[in-house]
């Protein structure tokens, strides 16, 4: 089975940020489209959660340890975590300039999270035609505008979602956001 993850987040001008995930297994199944709303937070942020739903969802699903792809508009987020975040760890979690990485939490969660999949990222640039990257982008800007009313919607419908479900986004609140604790589960924060 392949498996591909493309994700995006997004701040919006009031500081707000947004993420989106698409899972992708195979031709035969319908992806698996998450989005959330994560209030204040920087496009760095946004970006590194984006990707974080995403492995937390793999996870859940106990699909580790194989190969999967991952599509995303943020080289740096790909270089840090195809280069750095196995240095980091090495390190006591400082960088190579010997500072401890912004959102370090959220790095040593993504680090366990990820750890046992052999993982090869892709870079797009945002003008780049991906269909499932630009879904996300707009998907993560959307949730980052639609802000805590997200909380209200299990699932919200976009465009011709009546006649296909693959246009259907599962909502994940801002308290119900998944991190992984010292026992590998998936649990929700702030409980």
């Amino acid at each position: 089975m392949r498996t591909e993850i493309i994700s995006d987040g997004s701040q919006i001008k009031n500081g707000d940020g947004g993420c989106a995930v698409i899972i992708r297994f195979s031709a035969e199944h319908l992806p698996i489209k998450i989005l959330a709303y994560l209030g204040k937070a920087e496009s760095s942020e946004a970006e590194l959660w984006a990707v974080i739903l995403g492995f937390g969802m793999l996870k859940f699903l106990n699909l580790e340890n194989h190969t999967l792809k991952w599509v995303s508009d943020s080289k740096t987020t790909i270089d840090c975590l195809s280069k750095e975040l196995n240095f980091w760890s090495r390190n006591s979690w400082l960088n190579r300039a010997g500072a401890s990485p912004k959102h370090l939490e959220d790095w040593k969660m993504l680090d366990k999270l990820s750890s046992n999949f052999i993982v090869c990222g892709v870079h797009k640039q945002r003008s780049t035609k991906h269909r499932d990257l630009s879904s996300c982008d707009k998907a993560s800007r959307w949730a980052a505008r639609l802000g805590d009313k997200i909380n209200n919607h299990n699932s919200l419908q976009g465009k011709n979602s009546a006649q296909d479900p693959r246009y259907a986004w599962q909502v994940i609140p801002a308290q119900g956001l998944l991190k992984l604790d010292t026992d590998h589960r998936i649990d929700k924060l702030n409980q």
